[in-house]
């Protein structure tokens, strides 16, 4: 790895870090319709929010049609 590779490496580690040590609750109120993506095992998937509150979001998935429930602030963002 080059000196360049390497400090956009530890960029992206930062903000990812960054990203998880905010606080789980509550979540940011998203409108309805607006594109986001969810965190799920197997990574982020793109979808748009159905319902938004600060204790949770219904969000359809746009790949599967599922409507996936989201209680976690690091497992939700805008795109």
């Amino acid at each position: 790895m080059e000196n360049n590779d390497k400090t956009k490496a530890k960029k992206a580690a930062i903000r990812t870090s960054e990203w998880m040590n905010q606080k789980p609750n509550p979540l940011p109120l998203f409108l309805r319709g607006q594109s986001v993506q969810v965190y799920r095992g197997a990574g982020w998937s793109a979808g748009n929010v159905i319902d938004s509150r600060p204790s949770g979001c219904i969000v359809k998935l746009k790949q599967t049609q599922e409507d996936v429930r989201v209680y976690d602030a690091r497992c939700i963002r805008p795109t």
